[in-house]
């Protein structure tokens, strides 16, 4: 009897959410044996492994075995060790020593050699039987189960084999496959998706004779792989330390295990191990905009809207390779909407800007839409009581005001305000200062100044005296794009930055600003993907919740993605974050948090097909 006649790898297919161990059978090396894995896995995603079940769904039916006409048609026994596979009829397990009937199938439940024999008018048939296991090993040496747990990307640079030692941020996993002799000589694996594209794969990964690890005793061999590395991307994949060692892998996505036609597979989501526990696939949700250069004109990157799209969605997946050391994700970014826009029309009166000095008594005179709007400054009132007169006097000619006060400026007596001014329909109006020249207002000490956006001369940034606030040119842009949510995170790119120096910056909640949680990079940043990573450092600073920078007070490490000044396109560049940080973008802005940013994105089933689509990056 040959074995393959039973069941054929494209006659089975693999459904489930945390799957870890698929049983296939192959065709045997010799003639009577059927091979199958233990089935230790999830597949069904219900939180008990498969082969314990009491009764098992569809979609845990992919890893049965069918058992030949001969064997079932008696009565049909297991000798040798009676407890490692189990017979099942319809999902529900069937009894040993009876006659199963047409829809029986096996199921690997440990590590084993047996046989099944089964008796028939006088007639005895028989085929042996082996089971094997796959286990997986963490850096720790401790064992990574196969329900409740998964694979997490290391976040260390590469490492000599003979220099690896546990940490936290050691992620490495070894494979081991238990069971009868012979064991395999190699295995293969594969990355793919959440989405079922293949990311990469690792051929003819070595499996070497070794002693079992403690926790799988001694009863049976052992043969395991090197410590097999996830990459966040190519750049660490293809450094000389990783060869044949490690995989590009994706947060969300699996790996899958291959020997002999046979495939294990097993999820890869956040750091394994932290205070607050194991982290599974967190999800941020991010606005993304390209600013035109002015009205129709190209956008700040690529040459076209399509083009700008395309390359700020490459971006964007660069960034969440990085985050995804964390767990941390940025949704679906090769649909992610990304808006191209023009810079906006004058919309915001600011009040105070710069110094914050009291009135010292005067007028504020414009037109919106044709609309004569006056308010008289009395003398000593502070910006936000002639923001609210300034918003009342819009109310009455039926526009509307809204208050957006800023923080407070190193050299400023007190905050200033900015008045956002709209119509009904949420539509900029048309702005214009009413006073002799065109200016807005008379008063001598308090400054009021209408925002304008004029990116033909770069993007005025803030410096050190008004980081909080930022300028006026850059809340103009920014409040205008602003959705008012403080839980989602606007990512700007504009052409460049007046004055050289700077391809990105951000602001964050604990500025106190009413600009919030928002990121803005220029073409350079984009361009310095590899060596900077800007975008991902600049949502660091946002998702860590963190105005400096490690190296501002502490030591230089140019390995960390929050360095300072690093640069470097190689594996040892600022590309690093450590369970700490992780830990810390979980407690500033994780689901727990006053304003979470960060949201538990739930798993679903990872499509694995044998003719996967290769992922373009």
């Amino acid at each position: 009897m040959r074995l393959a006649r039973v069941a054929t790898l494209s006659s089975l297919r693999l459904v489930g959410v945390s799957t870890f161990a698929l049983l296939l059978v192959t065709s045997a090396r010799a003639e009577d044996a059927l091979e199958l894995w233990a089935d230790r896995d999830d597949d069904d995603f219900n939180g008990i492994a498969d082969g314990v079940q009491p009764e098992l769904s569809l979609e845990a039916s992919s890893a049965f075995a069918g058992v030949s006409k001969e064997l079932r048609n008696g009565i049909l026994r297991l000798e040798g060790s009676t407890s490692c596979a189990r017979l099942l009829v319809e999902g529900k397990p069937f009894p040993w020593g009876k006659i199963p009937g047409p829809q029986v199938r096996i199921q690997g439940v440990s590590a084993c050699e047996a046989r099944m024999v089964s008796k028939n008018r006088g007639t005895t048939s028989s085929t042996r039987l082996i089971v094997r296991e796959l286990h997986v090993f963490g850096a720790d040496g401790k064992p990574i189960l196969p329900v409740g747990d998964h694979l997490a990307l290391t976040r260390l640079p590469p490492q000599p084999l003979n220099e690896i030692v546990p940490s936290a941020d050691n992620e490495d996993a070894t494979f081991v496959v238990r069971g009868p002799l012979p064991l395999p000589s190699e295995l293969s694996l594969d990355s793919i998706t959440w989405f079922g594209q293949r990311v990469d794969v690792l051929k003819h990964v070595q499996l070497k004779s070794a002693p079992c690890p403690a926790e799988l005793g001694e009863s049976l061999p052992c043969a395991t792989t090197v410590p097999i590395r996830l990459a966040i991307d190519e750049v660490d994949r293809q450094h000389a330390m990783l060869k044949d060692r490690a995989l590009v892998a994706a947060l969300g996505g699996a790996i899958v295990a291959r020997i002999d036609g046979m495939r294990q597979v097993m999820r890869v989501l956040g750091p394994r191990h932290t205070l607050v526990g194991s982290v599974g696939r967190l999800r941020a949700t991010l606005r993304p905009f390209v600013l035109r250069v002015a009205h129709a004109s190209t956008p700040a990157v690529g040459s076209s809207d399509a083009g700008a799209v395309a390359q700020v969605r490459a971006e964007l997946a660069a960034a969440a390779n990085i985050w995804a050391q964390c767990g941390i994700s940025f949704g679906d970014t090769r649909t992610l909407n990304v808006a191209v826009v023009d810079p906006p029309a004058p919309h915001l009166l600011s009040i105070g800007d710069g110094s914050g000095m009291p009135a010292s008594g005067g007028e504020i005179a414009m037109t919106v839409d044709k609309h004569q709007v006056r308010v008289a400054i009395r003398k000593g009132m502070s910006p936000t009581e002639v923001a609210a007169q300034v918003v009342l006097a819009l109310s009455k000619a039926g526009i509307v005001g809204i208050i957006s006060p800023n923080a407070r400026t190193a050299a400023g007596a007190m905050g200033s305000v900015d008045v956002l001014i709209r119509r009904k329909n949420g539509q900029i109006p048309v702005l214009a200062g009413a006073l002799a020249g065109g200016r807005i207002s008379n008063d001598a000490t308090l400054a009021v100044a209408t925002g304008i956006v004029d990116l033909e001369d770069g993007l005025e940034h803030f410096s050190d005296v008004n980081a909080a606030a930022g300028t006026l040119e850059e809340r103009t842009l920014l409040k205008a794009l602003d959705d008012g949510d403080p839980t989602t995170i606007e990512v700007v790119v504009v052409p460049f930055f007046s004055g050289g120096g700077r391809i990105g910056e951000s602001f964050i909640a604990s500025d106190r600003s009413s600009l919030r949680n928002m990121v803005v990079t220029d073409r350079a940043g984009v361009r310095a993907r590899r060596s900077s990573l800007t975008l991902a450092h600049e949502l660091g600073h946002v998702l860590l919740d963190m105005p400096g920078h490690p190296d501002d007070y502490g030591s230089d490490t140019p390995t960390q993605l929050m360095d300072s000044d690093a640069s470097d396109a190689s594996p040892f560049g600022p590309r690093r974050l450590s369970v700490n940080e992780c830990l810390r973008a979980y407690r500033q802005s994780g689901p727990t948090s006053a304003q979470p940013m960060l949201r538990e994105w739930p798993l679903t089933a990872v499509p694995v097909d044998e003719k996967l689509p290769t992922l373009v990056r």
